[in-house]
């Protein structure tokens, strides 16, 4: 019984330190695709004036050009203080 949990308690063990060692290639693009649209919401409906397309008329080159300046930021800052919390050089 003794080696069955011991068993079991480290092969979860292993596979849950697995996953969150992979979840930075989950977390980064989720998080990129949330900020694009949330900057490229806000940068066009402060900014906006030029349309970007007539298939959708709502989006802006302002709204476009700002979630893209804001998506490489973030991903940029995200990466840095991933591999500063763990470390990783």
């Amino acid at each position: 019984m003794f080696v069955a949990l011991v068993l079991v308690v480290l092969q979860t063990g292993a596979m849950l330190y697995n996953l969150f060692q992979g979840m930075i290639w989950f977390l980064l693009p989720v998080s990129c695709v949330i900020v694009n649209d949330i900057t490229a919401y806000v940068f066009g409906r402060l900014f906006g004036r030029t349309k970007l397309t007539k298939v959708s008329p709502n989006k802006t080159w302002e709204g476009f050009i700002g979630a893209l300046f804001c998506t490489l930021i973030w991903g940029y800052l995200v990466c840095h203080i991933v591999l500063y919390l763990f470390n990783i050089t």
